[in-house]
């Protein structure tokens, strides 16, 4: 339901993943697919094998990937890239300490990041 950081820019997402619906309980867990996804290819160059175009830079997947990690409950579909899978694994690895919301937004901002769903 939830595909990206992206939530966190929307106040409506955001506000449903951190107080779930009343028809919800604590053993319920939100699937997070395409975690490190930047956008739709549209006209850009494909370098990926996925149908969406992934960030490929270190930085921008640690941000995407420390944001779920900090959300209790959240857990993380695997990369559908070989040679981003392991990037998202590094990430996971580091993990310390959320982002902030300026980072996010900054992230979307430089990587022109948008929603695979609208």
């Amino acid at each position: 339901m939830f595909g990206s950081c992206r939530v966190t820019i929307n106040v409506y997402y955001s506000r449903l993943l951190r107080q779930p619906l009343g028809i919800f309980h604590e053993s319920v867990f939100y699937r997070t697919p395409k975690t490190a996804q930047r956008r739709l290819w549209g006209d850009n160059p494909r370098w990926s094998t996925t149908w969406y175009e992934p960030y490929k830079d270190q930085k921008s997947i640690d941000l995407a990937i420390h944001w779920v990690l900090s959300n209790p409950g959240v857990f993380i579909n695997s990369a559908g890239d070989v040679n981003v899978m392991p990037m998202v694994m590094d990430a996971a690895s580091r993990y310390k300490k959320p982002p902030t919301d300026k980072q996010m937004q900054e992230l979307m901002r430089t990587q022109a990041a948008e929603p695979l769903w609208v």
